[in-house]
């Protein structure tokens, strides 16, 4: 029992320490996501329409 103890340990301290990198990661994908998504909204607000007879 110590030894799985000791390796959960472990694991909670490496994944405690990459958490905020992936944070960053995270925050930034999101931000390239939603500017991608304010282009596309954009372009089709400036896109000529055809009217419906």
């Amino acid at each position: 029992m110590t030894a799985r103890f000791a390796l959960v340990r472990s694991v909670h301290g490496i994944l405690s320490s990459v958490s905020p990198c992936l944070r960053v990661i995270a925050l930034a994908y999101t931000g390239i996501g939603g500017a991608a998504m304010l282009g596309v909204v954009a372009s089709l607000a400036v896109l000529p329409r055809v009217p419906i007879h």
